[in-house]
């Protein structure tokens, strides 16, 4: 067993691969087989990360986060194990109050190791520039 952590997308979402040196990467692949992650949402498109927790990848991750949602209004963060068959704890956030903090909170095992399965949905509002300019062409469906 071990964790498996992910996005999850209505859209494809692009890879990462940053080396700065052995114990401070980030790898973010498109997961072609996902039955795993179907477990815990309906979403289509999944990319799973593979990284060591700092301040600077964490907000290379914020960065990435608000990227996708230029295109789309939600995408989801996943913190699971592998077998663990318990329900997953749900929070959300609006990309304007996501912090790297947040990120922290989600991928960042603590001295204890894995805590629980968990999900954060990152998502934007009416509000936001993108609904703004695509608003006509768009059916939105609360």
């Amino acid at each position: 067993m071990s964790g498996y952590r992910f996005f999850a997308s209505d859209r494809e979402m692009p890879e990462i691969h940053i080396l700065y040196h052995m114990n401070d990467s980030i790898n973010v692949w498109i997961e072609r087989e996902t039955d795993y992650a179907s477990q815990y949402t309906d979403k289509k498109y999944i990319n799973y990360i593979e990284w060591n927790y700092s301040d600077k990848n964490a907000q290379i991750i914020l960065d990435y986060i608000k990227e996708l949602l230029e295109d789309r209004f939600t995408v989801e963060l996943f913190d699971t194990w592998m077998g663990d068959k318990t329900p997953v704890e749900r929070a959300e956030v609006n990309i304007s109050e996501l912090t790297i903090h947040d990120i922290k909170n989600i991928w960042k095992w603590n001295d204890d190791g894995f805590i629980r399965n968990r999900c954060l949905t990152v998502f934007k509002s009416r509000g936001d520039r993108y609904y703004r300019k695509k608003k006509k062409k768009m059916r939105i469906r609360y």
